[in-house]
């Protein structure tokens, strides 16, 4: 004879099982927004938690993480460090910021990986591990020889006159130039490279929001073409005014920081291609993002050098 279960007892029973649920729910949320603001922790934290919940035969709902054993020294509203951990060679914005790297490597993992216009190569070292082959284009000879003794393989010549075998087998490439309309006759030999049927390539520009003629060239080109955009927040440091390096009083190439946002334009490529190849833009727009862009106007000529006290 099977006994008799009570209404109430059933009804207990769903309750303690709902709120279970709910506890769960909210510490896998805790625990995601405390990985969420951890910088480079990511998803990856978690999993590592809940392997090692299985490993010990554990359950998730009843073991929720120890928040002193996740990495949260990034606060929610601050940039994360990038990945690359040495000295550089440069810093922005002769160079790109490093967190770009970071952005990239998830772009060419596993890839053939081109960078034009290297400099010294900072970038590039980062990301060079993580592709399947990797090689710079650099024009300035200074630069070139810089590169070769970090050991990076690098052609040294204009974009223009690298063979096209060279860049046919590309699947990855990555430049910031100025002016930024260059971009347009580059990305047009890509586009037009002999690929096999199936092959692609991938084309990131890299545009400085601190730069009021690469936010005017961006949308053009961008819309023209048919990309996309990423935004990668990045601080590297700032003061209020120095002689060395950028400032909020005394920006230096037109930045007033270590800081900004750099917006990275995609573009897929392939063969056969989903559009025909656009006709150029028009001459005059490309060059009306030049004019009413500059003004004589900084605090050099009221009296306040950089790195100095304000006059009384």
């Amino acid at each position: 004879m099977q006994p008799k279960v009570h209404l109430w007892t059933l009804w207990s029973a769903v309750r303690a099982s709902l709120a279970m649920a709910q506890l769960t729910f909210r510490l896998l949320c805790m625990a995601g927004a405390v990985v969420a603001r951890s910088g480079n922790a990511s998803q990856y934290q978690l999993d590592q938690w809940l392997k090692k919940l299985r490993v010990k035969g554990q359950d998730p709902k009843t073991h929720p993480p120890d928040p002193g054993q996740i990495n949260v020294s990034r606060p929610s509203f601050a940039t994360a460090p990038s990945i690359c951990r040495f000295a550089t060679a440069d810093e922005y914005p002769i160079r790109s910021p490093m967190v770009v790297a970071d952005y990239i490597i998830s772009q060419t993992a596993g890839k053939s990986y081109v960078e034009v216009g290297t400099r010294q190569g900072d970038l590039f070292k980062c990301i060079q591990p993580y592709t399947r082959h990797a090689f710079a284009i650099e024009m300035e000879q200074n630069y070139c020889h810089a590169l070769r003794r970090r050991g990076i393989q690098v052609a040294c010549s204009t974009f223009e006159t690298v063979a096209d075998k060279l860049l046919l087998p590309v699947q990855v490439f990555f430049w910031f130039v100025w002016p930024p309309e260059l971009s347009e006759g580059w990305i047009r030999r890509l586009w037009s490279l002999p690929r096999a049927v199936g092959e692609t390539a991938t084309v990131l520009v890299g545009f400085d929001g601190h730069i009021p003629e690469d936010m005017r060239f961006l949308p053009l080109l961008v819309a023209h073409y048919g990309g996309t955009v990423e935004r990668i927040f990045f601080d590297e440091g700032g003061t209020v005014t120095s002689r060395t390096i950028p400032s909020y009083a005394h920006p230096q190439m037109w930045r007033p920081g270590r800081w900004g946002v750099i917006h990275v334009a995609k573009f897929e490529l392939g063969a056969p291609q989903l559009k025909p190849l656009p006709a150029p833009l028009d001459v005059q727009m490309k060059l009306a993002i030049h004019t009413h862009v500059r003004t004589p106007w900084g605090w050099e000529s009221h009296g306040w050098k950089a790195g100095e006290y304000v006059r009384a």
